[in-house]
This record gives structure tokens, C-alpha cells and sequence, in this order.
């Protein structure tokens, strides 16, 4: 148990460069605007394969991630339907599409293709 301890005391004295708190600031804003293309993209109701081959995703396994993460979060909810699991966006996760819809109508189209090549 003390070497747990050190451990954890070793991680909570860490130091972050501006460099790691941009690309870390980076991640987090690409998660985000993943996740919510994929609230989009389920308002009509599809199971995790569809959207993958939908998407084109090249890591499905990022796609599963996401939509496990969303339903956590109460943004999704799911069901199954003989042997796939259908997704569907939730009335939360819908205020949340439409603030996201909102904010992309006044975002500049440099800035929105920028954004579409770093998607899956």
C-alpha cells in the first residue's frame, strides 16, 4: 500500500508544459465535437455497425467507445433488437444537438472543415 501511495503522490506533483495542456485542451474539444456529430447522426435510431459503416469509421472500436460513454452520460439511450443493440438520442442529448447545430451555423467554414478532417 505504500508504494501506492508514492505512486499517487509522484502523479499529483506532475507538471504540464503549455504544450501538453494545449494538446490535451485539443483532444478534449475533438472528443466533444465527435460525440456530437454522432447525437446528430442518431436522432435516427441505428445500431452501432450502421453508423461505423455510416461514419466510414476507421477504429469502430472508438466509435463503440463514444456511444458507451454517451449513454453513460444519459445523452443516448439503446435497445435490442434481435441480436443488435439500436441507438437512439435521447431528449437530453437533443438539447444538446441543437446547441451544438446552433453554435456550428455561426462557426466559420474554414474553421468547420477543419474540424471534418479530424473526425474517426
Amino acid at each position: 500500500m505504500n508504494s501506492f501511495k508514492k505512486s499517487l503522490q509522484q502523479h499529483t506533483n506532475l507538471q504540464f508544459t503549455e504544450k501538453m495542456k494545449q494538446t490535451i485542451r485539443e483532444e478534449v474539444a475533438r472528443e466533444a465535437i465527435e460525440a456530437d456529430r454522432l447525437l446528430q447522426l442518431l436522432q435516427q435510431p441505428q445500431s452501432g455497425f450502421a453508423l461505423c459503416e455510416r461514419l466510414k469509421a476507421k477504429q469502430q472500436s472508438a466509435v463503440y467507445v463514444t456511444l458507451h460513454r454517451l449513454e453513460v452520460e444519459g445523452l443516448i439511450c439503446s435497445t435490442w433488437q434481435e441480436k443488435e443493440k439500436i441507438y437512439k438520442v435521447s431528449a437530453t442529448g437533443l438539447k444538446r444537438v441543437k446547441r451544438y447545430e446552433k453554435a456550428q451555423r455561426k462557426m466559420p467554414l474554414q474553421q468547420l472543415l477543419e474540424e471534418a478532417r479530424h473526425v474517426y
